[in-house]
């Protein structure tokens, strides 16, 4: 049986992520590691091209040059400090203080 490939860019069964929904960002990763397991591509550098390749250019351009990314440490790494970059991505962090006071101004508008 013929190992599978990875889908090109703007393929349909390509992962995808936008700066601009952090939440989305572990979906991203779960989806293309997913990919990577089915295809069997377990070499570090080959993981971090291929998470850089199904994101948009600009979000591509900083992933590239993290120091994660360039140096020979592993995927795990490189994917820990991207998580750090977008605030809400990470369970820790998923609401803000924004959320809060919305919710309570929601709330406090209706009656109990």
């Amino acid at each position: 049986m013929a190992t599978p490939s990875m889908p090109g860019r703007k393929e349909k069964q390509a992962p995808t992520f936008e700066a601009d929904q952090p939440r989305e960002l572990k979906r991203y990763f779960e989806d293309l590691e997913l990919l990577l397991d089915r295809c069997k591509i377990a070499d570090d550098r080959k993981r971090k091209d291929y998470a850089r390749l199904y994101v948009p250019i600009a979000v591509s351009d900083i992933w590239e040059n993290l120091p994660e990314y360039i140096d020979a440490t592993s995927y795990d790494d490189f994917k820990k400090r991207i998580l750090k970059l977008y605030p809400g991505s990470e369970d820790d962090r998923r609401y803000s203080r924004a959320d809060l006071l919305e919710l309570v101004l929601r709330t406090s508008q209706t009656g109990v």
